[in-house]
């Protein structure tokens, strides 16, 4: 299990053993279990955590007492971008972008963020979904985070139909930013 720093307490009680904690920036190699004389293979694919703006407050502890960070996945053959639960910030996605290069697929929250006065700081609506997508470079994006539950005062599919609405703005042809419906798997 890889995580952001300060969860490895939270996760022993879950029952979970292998626990790998990284800071932002941080990376660590996603090879099969080798003996500990062997180390894995330089193409091996690596995770990287990267910065979020949320706060973050699991189960027990602290307020921001855990750090939260996003997934970039490297590999030899594709760069995958799990943002997580974050808020837009103007620097933030182009640092990742330039310090890891574009990925070929991010995973982007397009809901829950009305209203704005209070959701803005830790998660993005569809139009700032779609400026990160720029921001990062990337080839194409998945929207998520809606659709589930009502969380907030959007109603339950309205992310989507935004991001629509967003996407002929800035000329992205909604074949590189879709969404899936619910449960729908995709392969990589």
């Amino acid at each position: 299990m890889i995580s952001p720093l300060g969860y490895r307490s939270l996760l022993r009680r879950a029952g979970l053993t292998r626990i790998v904690e990284l800071d932002w920036w941080e990376s660590h190699p996603l090879a099969p279990r080798r003996s500990p004389s062997s180390a894995p293979t330089p193409s091996a694919p690596q995770i990287t955590l990267t910065p979020a703006q949320h706060w973050s407050n699991r189960l027990s502890g602290t307020r921001c007492g855990r750090l939260w960070g996003g997934f970039f996945v490297t590999s030899p053959a594709r760069r995958v971008f799990f943002a997580v639960d974050t808020g837009y910030h103007p620097h933030l996605f182009k640092d990742i972008g330039q310090r890891l290069g574009p990925p070929d697929l991010s995973l982007l929250p397009i809901g829950a963020y009305e209203p704005r006065w209070f959701m803005a700081g830790q998660h993005v609506n569809p139009s700032e979904a779609v400026q990160i997508h720029r921001d990062l470079g990337s080839h194409r994006s998945i929207g998520m985070h809606w659709g589930t539950f009502q969380l907030t005062d959007e109603a339950c599919f309205a992310p989507v139909e935004s991001l629509q609405n967003c996407l002929a703005d800035p000329g992205i042809p909604p074949v590189f930013f879709t969404t899936t419906e619910p449960g729908q798997p995709i392969t990589v």
